[in-house]
């Protein structure tokens, strides 16, 4: 279990700083009208976009796996703009090196663009984009980024609703899921043939991530309650889902040291392909401190599970003055490419008193920076590259 210790000020400088019809041994049926949208972006790729029908963007080619890779910087979403504090009207896409230099604005403020996924080239960025109400319907739509051409893609589903792309390691593929009016399913877009396929097909199947083995994929699964959540993986097929993390653990809400968790959701495979970060509630009962739950981040092996808090935390730490207070909620957790550090948001209820965190897995310390700065946060991704990153 992570300990509860604090680290130094630099750790954070160091964040700062588709259609297959087939079931789950079935065969498949394949859509093939998705057609990609691009835009042509200035080099700075901060104006607002003209949308095209242009050629589309094509996969990356497969990058070979080399121990001392290039560690290529942060992309986060964020409702603050990274180099000025300014609050923004819409959540935009940002790049920064590791030592928190500020690189570019990705994209402009007229819409709403979540969650970014680095390709494993680091030359592409994808991520969903809030197109805004369409028929009394969230439009959200998964696009990428190409920093070689500076142009602006789009997958063309056959769905109103889409949402948290994730890359294959070869770059080929993107992972996603999406609403057919019915439900959430996983699906897979080709970049090369331009089809989607459905991986999944009972209950509600969202937050796809793909192993960096490239034969499986991670996903989030409500099957036979509704709202009763837990933690499956499938083979890239779609074929042998089984669940990994059961949808709830633990004992009754007032026990301090087996707390009752459920709901796991939004699982993050580690880089060695042997463990993942997820998400879950706690269930709170404390008087006067806290009534309801609380989201924690936890770490698991995937063969055995073994669930460890990634911040141990003293259930015990009631003042709110304290920096180690332990009822605050934890988000979007990302991986350093050596799978040695972690990124994480913690935030208070009912509040914007967010805050950037990290932690070294090899000692157990963590830390975070100051209140507020991580208001209107909606995912970071961090990346390892065999390549260098392309030049402006």
């Amino acid at each position: 279990m992570i300990t509860n210790r604090r680290m130094p000020a630099i750790a954070i400088l160091l964040f700062l700083s588709g259609m297959i019809l087939t079931n789950c041994t079935g065969a498949a049926t394949i859509i093939t009208d998705a057609v990609d949208k691009t835009a042509t972006l200035p080099s700075t790729l901060a104006e607002t976009p003209t949308q095209t029908k242009e050629p589309t963007v094509q996969a990356a080619s497969p990058t070979p796996t080399v121990d001392d890779g290039i560690y290529a910087p942060l992309v986060i979403s964020s409702q603050f703009n990274i180099e000025t504090g300014e609050e923004l009207e819409n959540r935009m896409l940002f790049t920064m090196q590791l030592d928190g230099t500020f690189e570019k604005q990705l994209t402009e403020s007229d819409l709403r663009y979540y969650y970014p996924r680095w390709s494993p080239d680091c030359r592409m960025i994808t991520y969903y984009v809030d197109i805004g109400y369409k028929e009394h319907i969230y439009d959200t739509r998964i696009g990428f980024i190409d920093l070689d051409t500076n142009t602006l893609a789009e997958i063309s589903t056959p769905f109103e609703r889409n949402r948290h792309p994730s890359w294959s390691p070869d770059g080929r593929r993107i992972v996603f899921e999406a609403n057919d009016e019915q439900s959430w399913q996983i699906y897979v877009y080709d970049l090369d043939t331009e089809e989607i396929s459905q991986l999944t097909f009972d209950g509600e199947n969202q937050d796809p991530d793909w192993s960096p083995t490239g034969d499986q994929i991670v996903f989030s699964s409500s099957r036979d309650e509704v709202d009763v959540w837990s933690i499956y993986v499938m083979n890239a097929d779609g074929n042998e889902q089984r669940e990994i993390v059961p949808a709830s653990w633990g004992s009754e809400p007032g026990d301090w040291d087996n707390p009752f968790m459920n709901r796991p959701r939004t699982a993050r495979w580690s880089p060695n392909g042997e463990q993942i970060l997820f998400r879950v509630d706690e269930e709170i009962h404390v008087l006067g401190v806290f009534e309801g739950s609380i989201r924690k981040i936890y770490i698991t092996e995937i063969g055995e599970f073994n669930p460890q808090r990634l911040i141990a935390g003293d259930r015990r730490i009631v003042d709110r003055s304290d920096p180690e207070f332990y009822y605050w909620s934890e988000f979007d957790p990302a991986w350093s490419p050596d799978g040695q550090q972690i990124l994480f948001v913690r935030a208070r209820q009912l509040s914007k008193d967010d805050q950037f965190c990290s932690v070294d897995l090899a000692n157990g310390e963590w830390n975070c920076q100051a209140e507020g700065s991580a208001a209107g946060f909606s995912g970071m991704d961090w990346c390892r590259s065999d390549q260098e990153m392309p030049q402006e």
